[in-house]
């Protein structure tokens, strides 16, 4: 519940010399990209894949936003191409899946461990 895979990616990335060495202060730099983006929202948003997170928070401080729109382009188009992917079921077979586990306590347990993400909710529909 709440946020835990973030922290695994912290804990993933410290422990690994050359992501530690790359970004060695990721936690706080994440925190300092969703302030940023708080002032300031861009119209993409990064697909949810932890394994280029850290890369993509870097980018995102440094105010690189390029990355972003093509890997959400492949996202989008490269795995459902639109021909054969139909969004709205995708959407409400996964709202009704994950809408149960946005409960208030799981807000609240996920603000507990991580305020700066107060308000972010993945699996609110």
């Amino acid at each position: 519940m709440g946020c835990g895979g973030v922290q695994v990616m912290f804990d993933d990335c410290a422990a690994d010399s050359v992501c530690a060495a790359a970004y060695p202060d990721l936690e706080a730099q994440l925190y300092r990209v969703i302030r940023k983006l708080n002032a300031k929202p861009r119209p993409a948003r990064p697909p949810h894949k932890t394994a280029y997170m850290p890369l993509l928070i870097d980018q995102v401080d440094q105010g690189k936003t390029d990355l972003l729109l093509p890997w959400l382009d492949d996202e989008l188009h490269g795995r459902y191409p639109s021909s054969l992917f139909v969004w709205g079921l995708y959407f409400a077979v996964n709202c009704q899946d994950d809408a149960p586990s946005a409960t208030p306590e799981a807000m609240a347990a996920q603000t507990a461990v991580y305020p700066q993400l107060d308000g972010y909710v993945r699996s609110a529909c």
